[in-house]
């Protein structure tokens, strides 16, 4: 085996390697895609909850249908964050 040949297998082995290490790299960037993607989803629901805190409980007078519309908000906002997290973990199970 000649010097020539050898740098050939020498340069196609380093070839495949940095183009092994490039498809990961793109795997990689694509999980940390996903994983900014659902952690803006939770701050989006965090966000919610906190306008809804913000503007309905914190209120200083309240009458009483107030009170059974406060009630009626906060179970619906409550069944819908529970809704979409388990979708998003049942989602997370198909993966």
């Amino acid at each position: 085996m000649d010097t020539a040949s050898f740098l050939q297998i020498v340069y196609i082995s380093v070839g495949l390697v940095l183009i092994g290490i490039g498809v990961l790299i793109i795997f990689i960037l694509y999980e940390i895609h996903q994983g900014v993607r659902k952690i803006r989803n939770v701050l989006s629901r965090a966000e919610a909850m906190v306008s809804f805190l913000e503007n309905k409980i914190f209120r200083p007078t309240f009458s009483a249908s107030e009170y059974v519309s406060l009630a009626k908000d906060f179970l619906s906002l409550a069944l819908a964050f529970k809704k979409s997290f388990s979708k998003d973990s049942k989602g997370k199970k198909d993966e």
